[in-house]
């Protein structure tokens, strides 16, 4: 009965019929023996896996703030630019410097910024992080000597250096949160090959997640534009022309003329 019972076992696994079972049986059985063990091996793969939205939300958040860090950083740098322009002597010195110095801040936000959306995850984290933090320390600085130092008359509050300190730190707590949670290197392979988590969640969510992270951007990059000496020299949005001058509100900066049509 035993010997029966293994040739008829060994038979089943050749393909070929056995008596009281159906023909095709074996061979169907034979040829979904590599794929169960296949799936036993790997798991129920990436199509049946729920992935979380919020790391995600994260990455993209972190991609569109540096975006508007650098759109900030540019506007930071020609409101200096122009001070500088109205300073003699060696008191423009800094302020030239500090204008070159928010030139090139921009353009390596720019180039993280670029970089972690094509990847999907902050790059170079550890570096992000010290340059985003002494960046933030360095526009607190000054927006706090606006409000404290020089006459009263003169003091003022530089919203666009605030806003860059919002979006930096926010920044620096993003890709602390990806690193605290195990997902800075979400979208990633391995050395092996294989994804370490599924490459993106539905489209309808991704959608979702892209819509609020570019309006948090918005809403924080918006006013700061709008407060450089650039922004003041913008015409308002459905307007045409206006008379007089708009008063930028960056320390020492001049009256610039309205633009008009």
């Amino acid at each position: 009965m035993n010997a029966g019972t293994g040739h008829a076992a060994r038979r089943a696994g050749d393909g070929t019929p056995v008596p009281g079972r159906p023909a095709g049986t074996a061979g169907v059985a034979a040829a979904a023996s590599p794929a169960a063990a296949t799936a036993g091996g790997r798991g129920t793969g990436s199509a049946g896996v729920k992935v979380p939205v919020l790391p995600v939300t994260v990455c993209l958040y972190t991609g569109l703030a540096g975006l508007g860090t650098a759109a900030l950083a540019s506007a930071l740098a020609s409101s200096l630019l122009v001070r500088a322009g109205s300073l003699a002597g060696t008191a423009a010195v800094p302020v030239w410097a500090g204008g070159v110095a928010s030139i090139v801040w921009a353009m390596a936000v720019l180039a993280f910024s670029v970089a972690s959306l094509r990847t999907g995850r902050p790059v170079w984290p550890r570096t992000a992080t010290s340059a985003f933090t002494v960046a933030a320390a360095v526009h607190l600085a000054t927006v706090l000597a606006g409000l404290w130092l020089g006459p009263a008359a003169e003091r003022t509050f530089d919203l666009n250096a605030a806003c860059a300190v919002v979006l930096e730190l926010s920044i620096v707590a993003g890709i602390g949160w990806l690193g605290r949670h195990g997902t800075e290197r979400a979208g990633t392979e391995p050395a092996g090959g294989s994804p370490d988590v599924p490459a993106a969640p539905p489209a309808g969510r991704l959608l979702a997640a892209l819509f609020a992270a570019s309006v948090l951007v918005a809403a924080v990059t918006t006013p700061g534009l709008a407060a450089s000496t650039a922004g003041h020299s913008a015409v308002p949005h459905g307007g045409h022309h206006s008379t007089g001058t708009t008063g930028p509100t960056v320390p020492g900066t001049l009256p610039i003329p309205a633009h008009q049509h």
